[in-house]
């Protein structure tokens, strides 16, 4: 009798330790998912800067450029200080935005294992599998959470300079149009 009491109380246990990984399992699966959502958003983002920056660059340099050769504005220090600093601010807005959506190994669950031991992980038990399957989820999860947080640094550099880059041609506007004596 005590052997049949051991005998249900381990499939007891082995139940609940099969609907514990079943839940651990899928707030992996959403958290990678989210994850996956998250490398789209800042590959997007950085798309969008690399553009707005190649925009701008091109046409603060062609206006300028122009009103340069016809005008006083060569002597004009704080104008072309703040000209070729904001022509390098947006540069290096386009070279972080690069960095940004350059493309970066990704890992997918099992992406490592090979067809055999994939086989060999299907003939265990239910709860070996899961184990198996939670721990290539967290390994692909964590290098993924990992490429993302760089992105997002290198994003934000991106995006920093190009706000620094439009303040710049600003000011450099202000001195082209009111020239500092």
């Amino acid at each position: 009798m005590s052997e049949e009491l051991h005998k249900n109380e381990r499939q007891s246990i082995s139940k609940i330790k099969a609907e514990s990984l079943n839940v651990l399992l899928d707030s992996y699966k959403e958290t990678f998912n989210l994850e996956e959502s998250r490398k789209d958003t800042l590959e997007n983002k950085a798309s969008m800067v690399l553009g707005f920056s190649g925009i701008i660059t091109g046409l603060i340099t062609g206006l300028f450029s122009s009103q340069l050769a016809s005008s006083s504005l060569v002597n004009n220090v704080f104008f072309l200080v703040c000209f070729f600093c904001a022509i390098i601010s947006f540069t290096v807005s386009g070279i972080f935005a690069l960095l940004t959506v350059k493309l970066k190994n990704y890992m997918r669950p099992f992406a490592t294992l090979t067809p055999e031991q994939i086989d060999d992980l299907l003939q265990k038990n239910e709860i070996i599998i899961k184990d198996e399957i939670i721990k290539n989820y967290s390994d692909a999860l964590l290098n993924n959470q990992v490429l993302n947080n760089h992105k997002a640094s290198k994003l934000n550099i991106a995006f920093y300079s190009a706000t620094l880059g439009i303040a710049l041609t600003l000011l450099a506007s202000i001195f082209a149009f009111f020239p500092v004596a």
